[in-house]
């Protein structure tokens, strides 16, 4: 027996104007739902699910359609490796004064990433004010065109594909039109050949 959620998906798929009306998210769900229940023969007790099944419809489409955006925007996109990088976490009144390839001002501490080659003059120069250090590490930097400004869910969605395929971040962060993941060294090569497929 099909579902009415099933039902409800054929019903819709057939008709491109409510698909449209769905994305622009400019329809009235209780209209479109006794309609679906007139065209398809449903009993009047089913509104609710028939209801539940259309809006249940249209967040897929709008994810699906983000997605799309998404994957456009990623194709344009330039990836940048640097391997041999170390982060350290300084308590947060810590003035750094060595330069790091990126600084992260947080409430409670400061991570900072640095290159392998400064390590251990931070070491020396900032014992006793570590909270944490890693080394081993590499960075991916991946700078999209402008409109990643406007575009909803770029930094999740890589996320979403690295971490599904077994890949740790130690540190995520952005700056305009980058996004910058600091993983361990072990995963970089993994990481650039998913990368790679949809960049």
């Amino acid at each position: 027996m099909v579902s009415i959620q099933k039902k409800v998906e054929e019903y819709i798929n057939q008709r491109n104007s409510i698909k449209d009306c769905f994305k622009k998210g400019v329809i009235n769900y209780s209209a479109l739902s006794r309609k679906i229940l007139t065209q398809l023969k449903l009993k009047e007790q089913n509104f609710d699910a028939v209801l539940i099944a259309c809006r249940r419809y249209a967040d897929q489409l709008k994810h699906r359609d983000n997605e799309n955006k998404v994957m456009r925007l990623l194709r344009k996109s330039q990836i940048k490796t640097r391997s041999k990088v170390c982060r350290f976490v300084f308590h947060n009144n810590t003035e750094i004064t060595v330069p790091p390839l990126h600084l992260i001002q947080g409430d409670k501490s400061i991570t900072a990433i640095f290159t392998k080659d400064q390590y251990i003059l931070i070491k020396e120069n900032y014992e006793n004010d570590i909270l944490d250090e890693r080394k081993d590490l590499a960075e991916i930097i991946i700078t999209s065109p402008q409109e990643v400004d406007t575009t909803l869910g770029i930094t999740s969605f890589l996320s979403n594909i690295l971490s599904d395929a077994g890949i740790n971040f130690l540190t995520v962060l952005g700056s305009y039109r980058e996004d910058v993941f600091i993983l361990e060294n072990k995963d970089l090569a993994k990481a650039l050949e998913i990368l790679n497929k949809i960049i």
